[in-house]
């Protein structure tokens, strides 16, 4: 886990390096909230670097993998890529951990990989499309694979 967070940490320290030479994509700096839909089903928050280069996301869901029955919380640092012009279409790809409170706690190193599409500044919102597997080894060795989902958020 302390490397989970150094990593977490080194990355953040160098998207502030980038944001501060005036790399300018477009939109970002927005913070997004709403619904998950799919193998973990529940309320999903993103904040996205001013430089639109990355964003972090916190998942709240019931997982509804038999093997992992339970609330969880994901939590993730994301890549950007932007696709298009203005890139409010984004390729995402990015790592955390999860964490699941059911019979017993269970955690683990995370993962995603999707799209990420907010819409326009006159449509304020964002639609996600991803897969985000999870690796329960804390009081488990579980790979939960079941988590693909659809999310929509209103972007502020």
């Amino acid at each position: 886990m302390r490397n989970i967070l150094l990593a977490l940490l080194l990355t953040g320290v160098a998207q502030h390096a980038l944001a501060q030479k005036g790399y300018d994509l477009g939109p970002g700096g927005e913070f997004a909230a709403g619904v998950r839909l799919g193998g973990g089903s529940g309320l999903t928050l993103k904040k996205y670097h001013r430089s639109n280069l990355s964003a972090f996301e916190v998942i709240a869901d019931w997982n509804f993998d038999e093997e992992v029955d339970g609330f969880g919380t994901t939590i993730l640092f994301e890549k950007l890529a932007g696709i298009g012009f203005n890139d409010r279409l984004c390729a995402q790809f990015g790592f955390g951990a999860a964490g699941v409170f059911g019979d017993k706690f269970r955690a683990g190193p995370a993962a995603t990989i999707g799209f990420d599409w907010r819409l326009g500044e006159k449509i304020p919102i964002g639609l996600q499309l991803d897969w985000t597997p999870s690796w329960l080894i804390i009081n488990d060795n579980y790979f939960s694979p079941f988590n693909a989902a659809v999310s929509a958020r209103w972007v502020f």
